[in-house]
């Protein structure tokens, strides 16, 4: 996925998410991937509350459903199993394919995003949705693909 899409969609988020966002580009660009994952739940949570956002021109049925959907509710049981320790989960048990296990999630995480930011507020994608590829290593934010 192009997180230029995302980094193109953060200016329709308020000044809170604007921010959190920010940060999740460069995350992600760090290949940072349980603070992908943190973030990402972050930033769903506060672009669905904060007024100055789509959420402020959103109809409620379109929070609800981009709030409770499969997806937003897989986002947050992850991040809570990071920042949580609530027994063993995939990706910090310290085993080989840890790195694997939390990039792979972090990339869903990522797609999570893109599909609930321009699902609030909006009759459409602004943005066709991005190929997906592999990533070169370490690209400006307007070049990375996540792998």
């Amino acid at each position: 996925m192009k997180l230029a899409a995302l980094k193109a969609e953060l200016d329709r988020l308020g000044p809170h998410a604007n921010r959190l966002g920010q940060e999740l580009l460069v995350a992600a660009t760090e290949g940072q991937s349980a603070t992908v994952i943190i973030l990402a739940a972050a930033v769903l949570d506060v672009a669905l509350r904060e007024p100055s956002g789509p959420a402020g021109t959103a109809d409620g049925i379109s929070i609800a459903e981009a709030r409770d959907g499969r997806e937003a509710f897989w986002l947050r049981e992850r991040r809570n199993g990071i920042v949580h320790y609530e027994g063993g989960r995939g990706g910090l048990m310290g085993e080989n394919d840890d790195n694997a296990i939390l990039a792979q999630d972090a990339r869903r995480a990522l797609e999570a995003e893109w599909k609930k930011w321009w699902s609030v507020g909006s009759e459409k994608p602004p943005l066709a949705w991005p190929d997906l590829g592999a990533s070169p290593e370490r690209p400006s934010v307007d070049e990375l693909v996540w792998a």
